[in-house]
């Protein structure tokens, strides 16, 4: 399955009969089955996430999410499932502020973490959200009133947007969500139209729905869960291999300028304050330091921004930048784009606004040259509020920013390769192409992170293997025209958002033991050793210690944590 399709085929699921789940029916192709004779190899997770629900705008992130890669004629349940996935996501989460305190009051140690089975959280979360539905105190009817008032908006956004009918749902059709979802444990609750709803007959039908639903239920669940348990998570979610991640940086992210809601979303310097504290926690056999997000809209309203971005990475332990321009924006020439594919309440905000995105952006590209910051790029055609904004992320933008000599030495990941999951389309850009043909160049810091590409896993009942095949096909052929591009590339695993594409478990020892000999690249490098390059994290003989190497080395003192971790990769 693609990339973000699992969400988008809900609305079908809605009525359709008790599945197996996906996780039952998948076991490990015959290659990952047998010994692992080569020893450990030290691994960076180049490009994962470890947000939760309070550091997004809820309804607008779940509904770009669901609809990406739908089919323009949606059916009317879509607005249904969105509905129950925010008011989820809604019930539980913890603010960046709260978890910081309680973090800085009582530091929990890695030994011995085990997550919560994705039955137990899905069970838990869809029981806690039917309660608070069904019996609310006059204080959660409120917030859900609110939520719904948010979910409203979101919707009407989508459908003027996408030019799809998207709606509210109705009470009616909100309680025949509720029966079917039941029903999945239950199939008298499709027949019985008397058979009462109760929290628990919600959450054990939850827990055995169809594979694609549980998966969207998962990753609303997951991002209910602290930052910590959620870094806690990904690093113990391996199938094998687990121990050689050795490095995670998570990305934050910021949608709220371009969705249009800032409710109950955690300031970015309460995100930073609380994955700082996460970043300096003790005990632990990896490392985690984040890439701060930076928005040029934010950074026109809001310009102590860019004082939160440099302090984060200066002395907060962040790695890097992330930018996200499929939300709306170019890299580099919003002053000479058409404006009206830009939202209106940007347009509006001052009369040079395309100019201040440009010069915002061109601060942002000019300090992370110069202070050796890497930057990592959403650079697919995907997870964007409309069809402009998603071809704002293409190559061609980040080639105008690397053509300008006053960026030279820029650190830049293009993450996902430019959507390399499209390749198995019929139809598809040439982004990847494109990408591969940029990194390739001499002398410059260009690299290109594989992340989320779920089809390397091979899982039954899915078209992983033939979408493989026609991806490696198309990109060994890139690469045979281009081979320096084969030491930029980096592993990434997109999780949490890979969560969905169950059993994400089986995704690194899938990438560790079939992508690299299927493309020709050699694996540590691939790994571990092209990141940490980019990063600059490696000491090279008879090269100067790099800045980020010397900004952790700092970080790292100044907490008591040990600096040999980042040793791992010097050469």
């Amino acid at each position: 399955m693609q990339r973000r399709q699992a969400m988008s085929t809900l609305a079908g699921l809605v009525a359709a009969p008790a599945l197996g789940r996906v996780a039952a029916q998948v076991r490990l192709p015959s290659p990952l089955a047998a010994s692992d004779s080569r020893g450990s190899i030290p691994t960076i997770d180049i490009h994962c996430h470890v947000f939760n629900a309070r550091d997004l705008p809820i309804p607008g992130f779940v509904t770009d999410v669901y609809l990406n890669d739908q089919p323009k004629a949606i059916e009317v349940p879509a607005g249904t499932v969105i509905w129950f996935l925010s008011q989820l996501m809604d019930a539980a989460a913890i603010s960046a502020k709260d978890e910081a305190t309680g973090l800085e009051k009582h530091p929990r140690p890695f030994v011995r973490f085990k997550p919560l089975s994705q039955t137990i959280l899905i069970a838990d979360n869809v029981r806690r959200t039917a309660q608070r539905l069904t019996l609310p105190t006059p204080q959660t009817q409120s917030e859900i009133d609110a939520l719904d008032r948010r979910i409203a908006a979101a919707l009407a956004q989508a459908a003027t947007q996408r030019n799809i009918p998207l709606r509210m749902p109705t009470v009616q059709e909100r309680q025949a969500f509720l029966r079917s979802l039941a029903a999945f444990g239950n199939p008298a609750f499709t027949t019985n139209p008397q058979l009462g709803l109760t929290p628990d007959a919600l959450a054990l039908g939850a827990s055995k729905s169809p594979g694609q639903l549980v998966g969207a239920l998962y990753l609303a669940s997951l991002l209910t869960q602290s930052r910590a348990e959620l870094t806690d998570t990904l690093a113990t979610l391996p199938k094998r291999y687990a121990s050689d991640v050795r490095f995670f940086a998570p990305a934050l992210v910021d949608y709220s300028y371009w969705l249009d809601d800032f409710e109950n979303v955690s300031s970015l310097d309460d995100q930073i304050g609380v994955m700082s504290d996460v970043a300096a926690r003790k005990g632990r056999p990896f490392a985690v330091h984040p890439y701060v997000s930076f928005c040029p809209w934010r950074q026109m309203v809001e310009p102590k921004q860019f004082d939160s971005v440099k302090d984060a990475i200066q002395s907060r332990g962040f790695l890097g930048v992330k930018l996200y321009p499929v939300m709306g924006f170019l890299p580099t020439g919003n002053a000479h784009a058409d404006p009206a594919g830009y939202p209106d309440k940007l347009r509006k905000t001052r009369p040079d606004w395309a100019k201040a995105l440009d010069e915002s952006l061109a601060k942002l590209y000019k300090w992370c040259a110069d202070e050796g910051v890497p930057i990592l790029a959403h650079c697919s055609d995907s997870q964007a509020p409309s069809a402009a904004a998603g071809l704002r992320g293409g190559p061609k933008g980040w080639q105008d920013v690397v053509a300008n000599g006053g960026f030279s030495g820029l650190r830049l990941n293009l993450g996902h390769l430019g959507g390399l999951w499209d390749l198995a389309k019929p139809s598809h850009n040439d982004w990847t192409r494109s990408v591969v043909q940029m990194i390739a160049g001499q002398g410059n810091n260009l690299y290109a992170d594989i992340s989320d590409y779920s089809s390397i896993m091979h899982r039954p009942t899915t078209s992983d293997a033939s979408d493989d095949r026609a991806v490696t096909a198309a990109v060994a052929g890139y690469l045979s025209q281009y081979p320096a591009a084969k030491n930029k590339l980096m592993y990434g695993s997109d999780w949490v958002m890979l969560s969905k594409d169950m059993p994400a478990e089986l995704y690194y020892p899938s990438m560790r033991q079939s992508l690299p000999a299927a493309w020709g690249i050699d694996a540590p490098g691939f790994l571990g050793g092209n990141a940490a390059r980019f990063m600059g994290l490696s000491k090279i003989k008879g090269q100067p210690v790099p800045k980020t190497r010397l900004r952790l080395e700092a970080f790292y003192q100044k907490h008591g944590l040990d600096k040999s971790l980042l040793a791992l990769w010097d050469t």
